[in-house]
């Protein structure tokens, strides 16, 4: 297929915090419609239930999702954002803390599916916070500015993935794919700060 006969779609994938990505797919001419990618997202609630207390004291804290999204690229690497949504308690309002988000920028290449025979994708990524788009304090990503992992996903036939860190072969999240992109969402966790 030459270059000619493709096109490049701008597909809007708005964060439940207000800033815009935008997804980009590549499709044929021919093609009518093109895949959107389901935003993995929509599962978040956006509470701090169930992180008030730690071993039955009120403690500064919250509940939170860590989330990514992949876009495959012309030259085969992959480029992308992943987030951490911060959810604050009581106690952590009382202290100036407000629920927040955490922004790294991400580039992948492809990998090896380590433990994961199944596995139909893997990602070698390297992420870098972003600054100035992360509304979290620094004191909540400033350990975790940088970090580079290997993902393996298991891609069903029903558009959900399963995604596991490459190395250990342990599942951390779900989200879902398209031929060009894939997603993640976790569980909530309590965190404390």
């Amino acid at each position: 297929m030459s270059l000619g006969a493709l096109r490049l779609e701008v597909l809007p994938t708005v964060l439940g915090v207000g800033l815009v990505f935008g997804a980009v797919v590549l499709s044929s001419c021919e093609s009518t419609e093109p895949e959107i990618l389901t935003d993995a997202r929509t599962n978040i609630v956006e509470t701090a239930e169930g992180c008030e207390e730690l071993d039955g004291t009120s403690q500064a804290g919250g509940r939170e999702y860590a989330w990514g999204e992949y876009e495959r690229i012309f030259d085969g690497s992959w480029l992308g954002s992943e987030a951490v949504y911060f959810y604050a308690n009581s106690a952590s309002t009382q202290e100036g803390v407000q629920d927040c988000f955490i922004l790294w920028d991400v580039s992948a290449v492809y990998g090896s599916v380590g433990n994961c025979r199944d596995c139909d994708l893997a990602l070698a990524v390297n992420a870098t916070v972003d600054e100035y788009g992360s509304s979290c304090p620094e004191t909540m990503w400033e350990t975790r500015s940088s970090f580079s992992t290997g993902y393996a996903v298991e891609q069903a036939a029903d558009s959900t993935a399963s995604w596991q860190f490459s190395e250990s072969g342990n599942h951390f999240a779900d989200g879902y794919w398209i031929p060009e992109a894939s997603n993640f969402l976790t569980e909530p966790e309590c965190v404390w700060l």
